[in-house]
């Protein structure tokens, strides 16, 4: 499936197996996400690709936009990169193996959360302001952790140019397997809280911190 979209409210639901989505979106500045662009999809099925782009015109007007993705099965993928401010991305992989979410977001005052519950070997990479291009005043919650299942053997890449950014990073595996987290922050007065609870097993937490005023609070347990 290929679509190119223009300030509206696609819903876009794909059931089966190796199914393909490029979706490129025309959009222009909007005030506030309620005035902008929103855009759901939803995948239930195995080998599954997906790739959402909100400056598919090369513009660089994009803003305000509200991405939302949901993946249930294994091996599937998303590509998510969203341009400009005031945007909102929220990702969720459940129950399934080897699953990944890749997602860009430049600009500023954005915010992205993801949540993987069950399954496991699942990655998630998130970038906020990529290369040199600053992301400030954005915030991201990721939870790979559900109320009944955990992600084993999962590894979470987070990557963060700019100032006066919020990160919470929290991984629940279960016995016998690990977790990863890789922390980037590239700037300064940015805020990180990492959270691993693997009942037993292997953890790691890998933290690279360039400029002045940056926050860390880790709580790695195994027992």
């Amino acid at each position: 499936m290929t679509g190119v979209q223009t300030c509206a409210l696609p819903i876009l639901d794909q059931v089966g197996t190796g199914n393909m989505l490029n979706f490129g979106v025309n959009t222009s500045v909007a005030n506030g996400v309620t005035g902008g662009n929103s855009y759901s999809y939803t995948v239930t099925g195995n080998n599954n690709v997906a790739t959402i782009d909100s400056n598919n015109n090369g513009a660089g007007t994009s803003a305000s936009n509200s991405v939302s993705i949901t993946q249930t099965g294994n091996t599937d993928t998303a590509n998510i990169n969203v341009l400009g401010s005031t945007n909102s991305v929220s990702a969720t992989m459940s129950g399934g193996n080897s699953n990944a979410i890749y997602s860009a977001v430049n600009g500023n005052n954005n915010s992205q959360s993801v949540t993987v519950t069950g399954g496991g070997s699942n990655t998630v990479t998130i970038n906020q302001g990529v290369g040199s291009t600053a992301a400030n005043n954005t915030s991201l919650n990721l939870g790979t952790a559900g109320a009944t299942s955990s992600n084993y053997n999962g590894s979470a890449t987070v990557t963060i140019t700019g100032t006066s950014n919020t990160v919470s990073l929290q991984q629940n595996s279960v016995s016998g397997y690990s977790d990863t987290t890789v922390l980037a922050l590239n700037g300064s007065g940015n805020t990180a809280s990492i959270t691993q609870s693997a009942s037993a097993g292997n953890t790691t937490v890998n933290i690279q911190s360039t400029g002045s005023n940056n926050t860390f609070n880790i709580v790695s347990k195994t027992h």
